[in-house]
C-alpha cells in the first residue's frame, strides 16, 4: 500500500511532466508535381521515329550488300561462312572450315569415342598393374624357397 501511494506521489508531482508529455507529430501535406507534356511532343516523337527509320533503312543496305558480296564469293568457288554474330553457315566453322576437314585431320569429333578410348586406356593400365602384381608376390614368395636353395648349394662347395 505504501508502494502505490509513493509511486502516485512521484508520478504526480515530479516525474509526472515527462510521463504525460504527448509526441504529437504535425502533419504536412505534400503534392506532388504534376507533369504536363512539353510543348511540342508531337514534333519529337515524330522526328525520333524518323531516325529510327533511316537507321534501320541504312542497316537493311548494308546487310543487303553484304549478302551480294557472299554470293559473289560463293559464285568464284570460295567457300565463305555468315560471320554476324560467329554464326557459320551449317556444318562448317566460322573460320571456314567444314567438319569433314576437321574430323579428317584430328579423326573423330566425338566426346563419346574418346571418353571410350580413355575407359580402354585405364582398363589397360589396370590389368597389366594386376600382372605386374601377380608376378611380384610370386617372386616374393619363392625369395624364401631360392634362398634356401642357394644356401644348401654353397654348403655343398664349402
Amino acid at each position: 500500500m505504501r508502494f502505490v501511494i509513493a509511486f502516485l506521489f512521484l508520478t504526480s508531482c515530479c516525474y509526472g511532466q515527462h510521463f504525460r508529455k504527448s509526441y504529437y507529430y504535425p502533419q504536412t501535406y505534400y503534392a506532388a508535381p504534376v507533369y504536363a507534356a512539353p510543348v511540342g511532343w508531337k514534333t519529337e516523337l515524330l522526328r525520333i521515329a524518323e531516325a529510327k527509320d533511316k537507321y534501320q533503312q541504312q542497316l537493311k543496305l548494308q546487310l543487303d550488300d553484304n549478302k551480294v558480296y557472299l554470293e559473289a564469293l560463293s559464285a568464284l568457288g570460295y567457300s565463305v561462312p555468315v560471320k554476324q554474330g560467329l554464326i557459320a553457315e551449317q556444318g562448317s566453322t566460322v573460320y571456314g572450315l567444314k567438319y569433314s576437314d576437321v574430323s579428317e585431320l584430328y579423326g573423330s569429333l566425338s566426346i563419346d569415342l574418346h571418353f571410350n578410348q580413355a575407359d580402354n586406356h585405364v582398363r589397360a593400365a589396370q590389368d597389366l598393374a594386376s600382372k605386374v602384381y601377380k608376378v611380384f608376390n610370386l617372386l616374393f614368395k619363392q625369395k624364401d624357397q631360392l634362398k634356401s636353395e642357394l644356401q644348401q648349394y654353397l654348403l655343398k662347395l664349402n
